[in-house]
């Protein structure tokens, strides 16, 4: 299984070559660029959205660490369901920041998901990126920008020098689903670093 590939260069160094294979192999490689399969002639399948009770079952572990919604919750639950259109990341992500928060707090929540012009995927994370500390946004552009895939102490190493408890913030950051780790290292969801890097641009 090759994972998060976008570039053809990768599925070249990964496969190796055919010979390496037998008759019946199946390679697997999960991409959000469908030329990337086009290119080496691969069959193509597109993972569907998230139906209603799995987005539901999703949203509601991130947000109320159960399978679903307690019950002065499930009005503002759907309405939250509407804006992640069964994207599991936003899923995520929102029911990370939800989690623990009191009704006023999903319905501010909720009115800056409203005041977005177009609503896609990019605008519902950028909305849980703005409401993070000075410190939390800084730390989290470093690594969109710079220490995506590098060792964590490393991370902490170089940031810790700027009078930024990193490693309180790089678990704020996981609790909030904004980074994970593998490994060791810091990893991010190519969708969320695309949208620190842009960040990062429009700031200069």
């Amino acid at each position: 299984v090759l994972d998060d590939v976008n570039d053809e260069k990768q599925i070249k160094y990964l496969m190796g070559h055919c010979k390496w294979y037998q008759g019946g192999s199946r390679i697997i490689i999960t991409t959000r660029d469908s030329k990337l399969i086009e290119a080496i002639k691969g069959q193509k399948y597109i993972l569907p959205q998230l139906n209603y009770r799995e987005a539901l079952k999703l949203f509601s572990l991130n947000a109320f660490n159960d399978s679903c919604p307690l019950k002065e919750f499930e009005s503002l639950t759907n309405m939250v369901l509407d804006y992640a259109k069964g994207h599991p990341l936003a899923l995520k992500v929102l029911g990370s920041d939800l989690c623990e928060r009191d009704i006023l707090y999903w319905e501010a929540k909720l009115d800056r998901l409203r005041s977005r012009s177009h609503g896609d995927i990019y605008e519902v994370l950028e909305t849980s990126y703005e409401e993070l500390s000075i410190e939390q946004k800084n730390v989290f552009l470093d690594i969109a920008c710079f220490f995506r895939s590098e060792i964590v102490d490393y991370v902490k190493s170089l940031l810790n020098s700027h009078g930024v408890d990193v490693s309180s913030v790089i678990d704020d950051l996981i609790d909030k689903c904004l980074i994970t780790l593998s490994d060791n290292r810091i990893e991010m969801h190519d969708m969320l670093q695309t949208m620190g890097k842009e960040i990062s641009l429009k700031a200069e």
